[in-house]
């Protein structure tokens, strides 16, 4: 079993117990991007779908963060980041700070090769090295 069936077991697992699992009401499953506009893009998209958000195609990775972070604010959620790539680490770490530092109801769960780091003192770190 390799890793990304692994994130994607717990996001099943997850999902079949919602109900007794208080923490989590939704979960978003982003897959393989190697640059931050792709990444937010396909959050965007996940929140658009649930009509957490309204569409707007043409925003800057800046604006369109801001965007993404106040509506997951109000989210009790679980965002699985697997096969995550991206080239400009300091991006997604920064990204992920805002995030986790918008509310304390958000569990990330992030699947990569190369180790991220994420200075904010909302996020507790666990690496599980795997294979």
């Amino acid at each position: 079993i390799g890793c990304s069936s692994l994130a994607s077991a717990v996001c099943h697992y997850i999902k079949e117990r919602k109900s007794s699992i208080l923490s989590i009401d939704s979960i978003y499953f982003l897959r393989g991007q190697d640059q931050i506009s792709d990444l937010l893009k396909q959050l965007h998209g996940q929140l658009v779908t649930e009509g957490r958000v309204k569409c707007s195609p043409n925003e800057d990775d800046s604006r369109l963060a801001d965007r993404l972070v106040s509506a997951l604010s109000r989210v009790k959620a679980l965002i699985v980041l697997d096969d995550i790539t991206v080239e400009d680490s300091l991006s997604i770490s920064l990204f992920i700070a805002r995030l986790l530092g918008a509310s304390n109801s958000i569990r990330l769960l992030m699947v990569t090769t190369n180790e991220v780091n994420i200075t904010s003192p909302y996020a507790v770190g666990r690496v599980y090295k795997l294979g």
